[in-house]
């Protein structure tokens, strides 16, 4: 699968994933680096309400938090939305790769109205935003990474391009991830935090279905569903705090999981189709939980994973850094 999710990149005396309205952009977070003079990457993502709506986050955030930010969602690697301003100053946005091309990728992220811009603008763009910023621009990395194109055989995934584009604002070195707090990701908050298959996606599939008047797909409601959902956002919230009560989320964890099992097992499960010939998700995504948590629990974890950290794809374009 590949990469979905939103990437924050702003500047802060508090940690990103705690700063107030970060609901806004994400609240599953997945890596938090710590650069230099207060500036930050988070990436993060949110259960069900992907891609966010940035344009509208950054005009009020970078307000409510007083600091520049540039965001991005990518969407499985294939392209990304990229957004960036200043406290009281509109929202500059290009489609990556190929911001110049009218092609529509037919993702949510990108704007109805498909707008377009030539490389060399976006660059300036880019550049003047850092300027305020008070970053330095590495100009021959900065136009390299607007301007690639995938279709020159080199390949680059679009989340990839992301940080390239943070490399080449002054950026050149990617640290690795803030440790976890709390790793919501593991044993035994993983059987409810993870997106498709966990129970606190579940729950909130199976509440807009019954929401929408498709209660007959979802079933009848369960003790354990609002539990699910309360504990994966307290969970997330904890993953880089300053402290959290791992014994007790644990425990909230252990109470979801039992209370699902013998709800399960004293009700019959929805019906396999919504109608003739169209799968019910909702009881496709608890058929198969099992098989891919045990997939999940097998992969290395998230931090071995961490594929973004270090000196990127074009090092050698950095050294006319201004």
């Amino acid at each position: 699968m590949g990469y979905f999710g939103s990437i924050l990149l702003t500047r802060s005396s508090t940690r990103a994933a705690l700063l107030p309205y970060i609901d806004r952009i994400g609240v599953q977070h997945r890596h938090l680096r710590e650069l230099r003079d207060g500036w930050q990457i988070l990436e993060t993502s949110n259960l069900i309400s992907d891609p966010p709506d940035l344009v509208a986050a950054l005009q009020d955030l970078t307000i409510a938090w007083n600091a520049p930010a540039l965001a991005a969602y990518v969407n499985d690697g294939d392209c990304a939305q990229v957004h960036w301003s200043l406290p009281g100053t509109p929202v500059s946005s290009v489609h990556l790769p190929q911001p110049a091309s009218t092609d529509d990728c037919g993702y949510m992220h990108r704007p109805a109205n498909i707008l377009t811009r030539a490389a060399a603008d976006v660059a300036g763009d880019l550049t003047t935003w850092a300027a305020v910023c008070g970053l330095p621009v590495a100009q021959r990395r900065l136009v390299r990474t607007i301007g690639y194109d995938y279709q020159e055989g080199e390949y680059l995934s679009t989340d990839d391009q992301v940080f390239e584009l943070i490399r080449s604002l002054g950026f050149a070195d990617i640290p690795v991830s803030r440790p976890y707090t709390v790793d919501p990701y593991a044993q035994p908050f993983d059987v409810v935090t993870l997106n498709m298959i966990g129970l606190a996606f579940r729950a909130h599939s199976q509440a807009a279905a019954r929401r929408q008047g498709y209660a007959e797909l979802a079933g009848p409601e369960q003790s354990w569903e609002a539990e699910a959902i309360r504990l994966s956002a307290d969970v997330f919230a904890a993953a880089f705090a300053d402290e959290a009560d791992l014994q007790a989320l644990a425990e909230r964890a252990l109470w979801v999981q039992t209370a699902e099992t013998a709800a399960r097992e004293g009700t019959a499960p929805p019906p396999r189709e919504a109608e003739p010939g169209v799968t019910n998700t909702i009881r496709l995504a608890a058929d198969l939980a099992a098989s891919q948590l045990a997939m999940h629990r097998r992969r290395p974890s998230v931090f071995d994973r961490d594929y973004h950290a270090g000196t990127g794809k074009w090092p050698e374009l950095t050294g006319d850094q201004a």
